[in-house]
């Protein structure tokens, strides 16, 4: 019944192909203008959030991206890798339930630090050195994001996503295959620290309410915690925080149909509309991380590399917040 319900809440996400990953070498600058546009972290910002199909196609034909580093194409579908199905040649799947704690009460948190290198290194084969290249191939883009930022989370800052990803490769005629990838060499990917400017907890967001220091954008849809529809969890209430400004995650993708990211120009005009400032400290919140991910990578692409996400997002604050910091609704189905 979830899944139905997001498919449903979904209704402008069209159905794609599938899976990604190769190893081949290289590195890339960004190149993201961010004129006026404030971080605390400029050291980290080395590679773009976004990849494009060309990007990709010359990098896998000469098997090196600009600078000589690795790299690996990983398929980040949230259902899972379909065996016969179409993907990227050379690509492996990455699966959010093996990266997320299994130990929490709440959907999808982030994983400790040695478990996301344990899965990240034996099982795909990535380590330190290489440049990570996410898409997806169900749906609109939903997943990748949120491998990115937790990537980045765990300190490997070469990691990007594929601008439109497989539905955008596809529409190219560029090469797909059936034949599933080898499994990787697996290899030792090393942890030292969690940016903690990347992550924000329940107690962080609840100090935030009581003095404010950061601007808080929660990514749902408006049906998604209005009433208007059920929730699309089980069990989590439906409302939203006072505190927080709402962006619906479409709205940071070019209105074609497509997965692909608005320009820079063009999401720095939607966030300022929307009253948020980029010079300022900023928080991404949803039901449960995942496509707060999207707005941070919007955000990214913008010139803004420190959003955080509150990983626990409304599935938890809804549990332990103050009740009069939540707008809280209720779903009443039509007779």
């Amino acid at each position: 019944m979830r899944n139905l319900l997001i498919v449903q809440s979904l209704a402008l996400f069209r159905t794609r192909f599938h899976h990604a990953a190769n190893s081949v070498y290289g590195t890339v600058a960004c190149n993201v203008p961010a004129s006026h546009i404030h971080t605390t972290v400029s050291s980290h910002a080395q590679y773009p959030g976004l990849v494009s199909t060309e990007w990709l196609a010359e990098a896998m034909g000469t098997r090196k991206t600009p600078d000589g580093r690795p790299f690996r194409v990983l398929d980040a579908t949230r259902i899972g890798m379909e065996t016969g199905k179409a993907h990227i040649p050379g690509s492996h799947h990455i699966d959010i339930h093996q990266l997320s704690n299994k130990d929490s009460s709440y959907h999808f948190t982030a994983p400790t630090p040695a478990n996301f290198a344990e899965y990240v290194g034996k099982t795909l084969g990535v380590d330190n050195d290489t440049h990570v290249v996410l898409y997806e191939g169900k749906v609109k883009v939903m997943t990748a994001p949120r491998m990115w930022w937790m990537f980045r989370l765990f300190n490997h800052d070469a990691v990007s996503v594929l601008d439109g990803g497989l539905q955008q490769w596809v529409a190219e005629n560029r090469t797909v295959t059936e034949i599933p990838t080898p499994v990787p060499e697996a290899v030792e990917f090393k942890v030292t620290e969690r940016r903690e400017d990347l992550f924000k907890s329940y107690e962080d967001v609840l100090q935030n309410v009581k003095d404010p220091k950061f601007q808080i954008m929660d990514s749902r849809l408006v049906e998604w915690y209005d009433g208007s529809q059920p929730s699309v969890y089980e069990g989590i209430n439906l409302g939203i925080m006072k505190m927080a400004t709402n962006i619906p995650f479409p709205n940071v993708l070019v209105d074609d149909g497509s997965d692909k990211f608005r320009s820079p120009a063009d999401l720095r005009a939607l966030f300022k509309s929307n009253g948020i400032d980029l010079s300022r400290p900023l928080t991404s919140s949803c039901y449960v991380g995942i496509t707060a991910s999207i707005l941070a990578l919007g955000a990214f692409h913008a010139g803004k590399e420190d959003v955080a996400v509150y990983d626990g997002s409304w599935e938890e604050y809804s549990q332990k917040g103050p009740e009069d910091s939540m707008n809280l609704y209720t779903y009443e189905k039509e007779p």
